[in-house]
């Protein structure tokens, strides 16, 4: 069957034909059979598609598929196609999607019923990603809190390079002083600083966000799964944010950035006509209603555990912060706040120290007092080991002088304790006799000193030195005069006479 433009195009040419244009003519210009044209030439009718009598594959399962779709919208076209073909169903996934794609377009432009609060009813929160930001000389992830106040429309924004629950804490708080209160209930995502875990209507809480919901005594809620206009108020906020606020706008470190928005907030933002509402956020943010602060603040500095380290610092967000000396290798305690770190011992009240935050990484924060004292104690360790070692022998105080000037032994005091150790478990002739041969052949280490108190323990076992071996060790200790060495048949002749 032709198409409709070669049709019009062979009725064009019908008047022609009583000129004398001919049938073949015809055929040759628009490519198609004489036969073919000789039947539109006979008819005015237009040439219609009719459809074949053949059922289609999906016919059987599109009541099916229509009321899984009703049950649960969102459920995809391949889980459907695997439930149709455990019924028997052998078409392909495109006339699957065919058939579904209207009946998911006709779901997503349903009206939606405008939900509106009650003063002082609802707020809305929720976090969005801003690209990146240079801070404290590396490159972070940039964040925007915002809070919306579901009856004026009132916002408050805030930047940050974390969204750990401390800062989520912390943004909530500063929202509440700008407000000057919060409302009964807060909606939220399925944020991890909210809740932890969702399976139906059973849902684990963050503890730490639920205490500070307990503090001050508001409600959380979540919103629907895959119902994301249920949290329109706050979400659409952001694209106003980032087109009218901050596209185009020049800082030079994120305090400068807030410091920005809060200005954006009170001459822009929150002053002007709003779309929905067609009155002035601020305006109706007198009529609100809500829950006042009364002065009760939540600690939202950051709460942790370290253990100090064996030279006296504790570590936190990639830098060390000193201690006191005499809580080295301890477990202590720490809080934390956006401008100083606190360090406390298990059990008391008051800091042992305290430093400024350092927002970079890969630096030690030390306070000179916290090491005046390990230095004089030092000393004194010192002063009573040294005592200790030259009390062994005679000749220790040599040995102690020759070890340390010894470029071998150079960084190894410490071998020095395990020779004092040693010793101290041997008698002192034999100590003297090891520490004199280790110096004659300027052997200066552990295991030289243990060698030689093992071989003379040896040699008291096994009895009197036999006269040789005596004999020996005396003509090792003076070099002799070397002598010729000549041929034995050099002897001969003596021999022979």
């Amino acid at each position: 069957m032709i198409d409709k433009e070669v049709w019009m195009l062979i009725r064009g040419l019908a008047n022609k034909v009583q000129q004398g244009l001919s049938v073949s003519e015809i055929a040759r210009q628009t490519g198609h059979d004489r036969k073919t044209i000789r039947k539109y030439l006979a008819t005015a009718q237009k040439p219609q598609y009719q459809k074949t009598g053949q059922a289609s594959k999906l016919g059987p399962y599109k009541n099916y598929i229509e009321l899984r779709l009703k049950e649960v919208p969102e459920i995809s076209n391949r889980r459907i196609l695997r439930e149709i073909k455990d019924q028997g169903y052998s078409g392909s996934r495109s006339i699957l999607g065919d058939f579904t794609k209207p009946l998911r377009a006709a779901k997503q432009q349903a009206a939606v019923l405008r939900f509106e609060t009650m003063p002082g009813e609802q707020a809305q929160v929720d976090w969005s990603s801003f690209g990146t930001i240079a801070y404290a000389g590396l490159k972070h992830r940039l964040y925007c809190f915002s809070m919306v106040l579901g009856f004026s429309r009132t916002i408050y924004i805030e930047w940050t390079v974390s969204q750990d629950i401390f800062t989520w804490l912390r943004c909530h708080q500063n929202a509440f002083i700008y407000f000057g209160g919060y409302t009964r209930t807060i909606l939220y995502d399925n944020l991890k600083t909210v809740v932890l875990a969702r399976c139906g209507g059973n849902i684990q809480w963050n503890l730490k966000f639920m205490d500070f919901a307990g503090f001050y005594g508001f409600e959380p809620k979540l919103c629907r799964v895959y119902r994301a206009q249920t949290k329109g108020k706050v979400e659409r906020p952001f694209q106003y944010i980032w087109q009218d606020f901050f596209l185009g706008a020049k800082f030079s470190d994120i305090e400068e950035l807030n410091h920005q928005s809060q200005r954006w907030l009170d001459n822009v933002a929150n002053t002007r006509m709003h779309g929905t509402t067609k009155e002035i956020p601020l305006t109706r943010l007198k009529q609100e209603n809500l829950l006042p602060l009364a002065g009760r603040l939540y600690d939202t500095a950051y709460s942790g555990s370290r253990k100090a380290s064996a030279d006296g610092f504790i570590s936190y967000q990639g830098n060390r912060y000193s201690v006191p000396y005499q809580s080295s290798r301890k477990n202590l305690s720490l809080k934390a706040d956006q401008e100083r770190i606190r360090i406390y011992t298990t059990g008391q009240a008051e800091p042992i120290a305290g430093h400024k935050l350092f927002k970079g990484k890969g630096k030690d924060i030390s306070e000179p007092a916290h090491s005046a004292g390990l230095k004089v104690r030092q000393k004194e360790r010192w002063d009573g080991f040294k005592e200790s070692f030259l009390s062994l022998a005679v000749t220790a105080k040599d040995y102690w002088d020759g070890f340390l000037s010894s470029a071998q032994m150079r960084g190894k005091w410490w071998e020095l304790r395990k020779i004092l150790s040693l010793c101290q478990k041997n008698n002192q002739a034999d100590v003297q006799y090891a520490l004199n041969r280790a110096l004659k052949y300027q052997a200066f280490g552990y295991k030289y000193i243990e060698n030689i108190l093992e071989q003379s323990r040896r040699k008291k076992s096994a009895g009197p030195t036999p006269i040789g071996e005596i004999l020996q060790e005396v003509l090792a200790r003076w070099p002799l005069a070397p002598v010729e060495k000549r041929d034995l048949k050099s002897y001969e002749q003596f021999i022979n006479q």
